[in-house]
């Protein structure tokens, strides 16, 4: 009876612990509510995630793109500092030869000619192509203080251009307001 009780004792123990350590997940919070992810990264501060946001064809042609951004900061944004922005560009064609994107807000403008081609897929009755680079995050900053952007993707002669859903004004606002205001001096 002893050694019924102690086995029943341990696989309890056992149950419990293990089911602990595979239910620990990073601490995260919404930013913006639930249009932005913060983490707690430790030591190298907080990880912010810009879910994807929906841009379509600003002439009606067809075509959207969804531009997403991840990036870290200590305390203070520094000039070395990068984000990692993923995009997937949906079109009629098979667009996977990127020349370069580039992202236009106001006075702001930046241009990615590095971008790594992740895969490219037919998706819903289009070719999706996915893309991946790097960012200045000082430069990024000065884009999200206006929602007026615009996306061109250019690859050979095709320059499709891109401009933002409301929800995704919502996310620029969101983002500027409640994540890179934090950093304003």
């Amino acid at each position: 009876m002893r050694k019924k009780s102690w086995h029943i004792t341990v696989g309890l123990i056992l149950a419990i612990g293990l089911s602990a350590c595979f239910s620990v997940k990073p601490s995260t919070s919404r930013s913006g509510g639930n249009r932005i992810q913060t983490f707690y990264v430790g030591d190298e501060g907080m990880q912010y995630f810009i879910k994807p946001m929906t841009f379509k064809s600003c002439d009606k042609e067809g075509g959207e793109i969804l531009l997403d951004f991840t990036f870290r900061i200590k305390t203070d944004m520094n000039v070395s500092d990068s984000a990692t922005f993923n995009f997937s560009i949906f079109h009629d064609k098979v667009l996977k030869n990127a020349d370069r994107l580039e992202i236009s807000a106001g006075d702001a403008l930046l241009s990615f000619s590095h971008l790594d081609l992740m895969y490219t897929e037919f998706d819903k009755g289009k070719y999706k192509s996915r893309y991946s680079g790097k960012a200045d995050l000082m430069k990024l900053r000065e884009l999200f203080r206006t929602e007026d952007w615009k996306l061109t993707y250019f690859e050979g002669d095709i320059r499709p251009e891109f401009c933002p859903t409301g929800k995704a004004r919502k996310t620029i606002r969101a983002a500027n307001d409640r994540v890179f205001a934090l950093f304003d001096e």
